[in-house]
């Protein structure tokens, strides 16, 4: 939930730009009406193929699937026949584009409605520019403290919220 151990659930991606080659990624953030740029490394996870098969908008897609930690598993759909390593957010690292993308049996889910292939325009996508550059433990250290703020002005005066 927003209160658990990774803070970036408790806000709002607003932008995301993923440089494979550096291993990283840019993010602009909202959380309680401000937009933070934060850059941090791009989670690299370890696949397990399988030998499932699907077909999505017209391309022959194999299911994968990883463990990104002990609560988040990932489902994957990729397609070989789009040899780019790249999907939604930050996943990626597989054989092929993800076109399909599921987290903890749906509770995120990403789907590719259209796929245009062709040279990429130089310039096209950049980095988010928006919002205050702040470092990655920088912006876990400001949202722990506020959900942790939050959280005692919402127990009852006098006690520990407990009974």
């Amino acid at each position: 939930g927003a209160t658990g151990s990774d803070p970036y659930a408790a806000t709002e991606l607003r932008a995301s730009f993923v440089d494979p080659e550096a291993g990283t990624m840019v993010e602009a953030r909202r959380f309680l009406g401000r937009t933070f740029r934060v850059t941090r490394e791009r989670p690299s996870l370890e696949w397990q193929l399988t030998s499932e098969q699907a077909e999505h908008l017209g391309y022959m897609v194999i299911k994968a699937t990883a463990q990104q930690d002990s609560a988040t598993t990932i489902e994957a759909w990729f397609t070989p026949q789009i040899p780019v390593f790249g999907g939604p957010a930050s996943y990626g690292g597989l054989p092929g584009m993800i076109l399909v993308l599921s987290v903890n049996d749906g509770q995120i889910q990403y789907q590719a409605t259209e796929v245009l292939l062709g040279e990429l325009e130089e310039g096209l996508i950049t980095p988010p520019d928006e919002g205050d550059e702040i470092s990655q433990e920088e912006f876990e250290r400001i949202v722990k403290e506020r959900l942790e703020e939050m959280a005692r002005m919402r127990r009852p005066p006098g006690g520990d919220g407990r009974r």
